[in-house]
């Protein structure tokens, strides 16, 4: 029984002290509707909202994921993104994938100068990318 005790008490504090999320502020570059085509003809869409949602289709599926995306860009001018999907229509995606629920993920966005496209990378560099996405709104 007292094990339990000790239980209960270790997952409360734990609770207790999950990370507050900041809201994405307004201007943030990385806000708004995105979109890409590809060589098949299969879209995609990534909507980036300031409540640390960003709402996505890409072939047949519908996704939702958590998010958190850094302020500011790093050296190199990429955004840091981490992010889990919360919500999905168990549908495939342009690859063909079904994304399971509850997969987290890193991914880092760099903009173009411009600021009217933007790729997405598995690493802060340009060699592991896909895209260019271009900004719809």
């Amino acid at each position: 029984m007292r094990n339990l005790w000790l239980l209960i008490g270790v997952a409360g504090a734990m609770l207790g002290c999950e990370k507050t999320v900041e809201p994405v502020r307004d201007d943030h570059p990385v806000l708004g509707l995105w979109r890409l085509t590809s060589n098949d003809g299969c879209l995609e869409t990534y909507q980036f909202r300031t409540d640390n949602r960003v709402l996505i289709a890409s072939g047949q599926e519908i996704a939702e994921v958590r998010s958190m995306l850094s302020a500011t860009p790093d050296a190199q001018r990429f955004y840091r993104w981490e992010h889990t999907l919360v919500k999905h229509n168990g549908e495939k995606d342009c690859a063909g994938n079904i994304v399971k629920m509850g997969t987290s993920d890193t991914w880092f966005i760099q903009l173009s100068q411009a600021g009217d496209r933007l790729i997405f990378c598995q690493k802060p560099a340009t060699d592991a990318c896909f895209g260019p996405l271009q900004r719809v709104r």
